[in-house]
C-alpha cells in the first residue's frame, strides 16, 4: 500500500518557547545564586527552572523524532495483518508540555518566597497530567490493523473493525497543532457488531466511539499518531484501502 509523501508543516513551536522561558529563568536563577541571593528562596526556585528546562528539552525532543519519523514513513508501505503499535514516547510530549508550562509558574511562586505554593501548582499541573493520560489510554485508539475487510481498531482491552466500504470520506484537522483523523461512516452497525470480546460495555462503547448526533451515519476520530503512523500517512493509506485518490496538498 504505498503512501507517498507526508505533510510535514510548520507548527507553532511552543516547546522551543517554553525550553527559552525556563532556560532564561534557570539562568538569571544561578547568577542571582552566584552574587550571593538566599539559598533558602532561590534554591527551590532554580530546581523549578531545572525540572522546567529538563521538560522543555524533552519535549523539544520528541518533535524532532517525530518529524523524522515521518519522513521515514513517508515513502513506506503500511503492512496488512499486523498490529501497528503506537510507541510510547509519541505520547510523552504534552505530558512534558504540561510541567514544563507549569514549572515556570512554581519558580516564580519560589521566587517571592512561596516555595510551599510552587510546590502545590506543580504538583496540581502533574495530577491533571495523569488524569488527562487516564482518559485518553482509556478512550482513544492508540493501535490499527489494516485487515482486507476492513480497519481493525484496538481500544483498551477490546477490539473492533470498520469495514472499508462503511468509510464514505477520510478528512483532517488540526486543532491547536493535534493532527485529527476523521472517517465519515455510512453506518456504524457493523463496527458494534464486530467488537470482541463481544460484551454490552464493550459495544457501548464502540457505538459511543462511532456516535455522531443525529446524523444516520457515524464518525470515527483516530488522534495523531494512532498505530505509530503520522496523520498524513494514516489518511493517505485508508483513501488508498479505500479507492479514494489521496487528498490534494495545500
Amino acid at each position: 500500500m504505498p503512501i507517498g509523501r507526508t505533510d510535514v508543516k510548520p507548527r507553532l513551536r511552543y516547546d522551543l518557547g517554553a525550553l527559552l522561558v525556563n532556560a532564561a529563568a534557570l539562568t538569571a536563577t544561578l547568577l542571582v545564586v552566584a552574587l550571593g541571593g538566599a539559598q533558602r528562596r532561590w534554591g527551590p526556585t532554580a530546581a523549578f527552572f531545572s525540572i522546567g528546562t529538563v521538560a522543555a528539552l524533552g519535549a523539544e525532543a520528541i518533535h524532532h523524532l517525530k518529524q523524522t519519523r515521518a519522513r521515514r514513513q513517508a515513502a513506506a508501505e503500511v503492512p496488512r495483518d499486523v498490529r501497528l503499535d503506537k510507541p510510547l514516547w509519541l505520547s510523552l510530549d504534552e505530558p512534558l508540555a504540561c510541567i514544563d508550562f507549569g514549572c515556570p509558574l512554581a519558580g516564580v511562586a519560589a521566587a517571592l518566597g512561596f516555595a510551599g505554593v510552587g510546590v502545590g501548582i506543580l504538583l496540581t499541573v502533574c495530577a491533571l497530567m495523569v488524569l488527562l493520560v487516564s482518559v485518553g489510554v482509556f478512550m482513544s485508539a492508540d493501535d490499527v490493523t489494516f485487515e482486507h475487510d476492513g480497519l481493525r481498531v484496538h481500544l483498551r482491552a477490546a477490539s473492533f473493525v470498520v469495514p472499508w466500504r462503511s468509510i464514505a470520506a477520510v478528512e483532517q484537522e488540526t486543532p491547536r497543532q493535534r493532527k485529527l483523523t476523521n472517517l465519515e461512516l455510512v453506518e456504524t452497525a457493523s463496527a458494534v457488531a464486530s467488537v470482541q470480546p463481544d460484551t454490552p460495555r464493550n459495544r457501548r462503547r464502540v457505538y459511543l466511539a462511532t456516535y455522531d448526533g443525529d446524523h444516520h451515519g457515524g464518525k470515527l476520530t483516530l488522534l495523531g499518531w494512532t498505530g505509530g503512523l503520522d496523520a498524513p500517512v494514516l489518511a493517505r493509506a485508508i483513501r488508498a484501502a479505500i479507492g479514494q485518490p489521496p487528498a490534494r496538498a495545500n
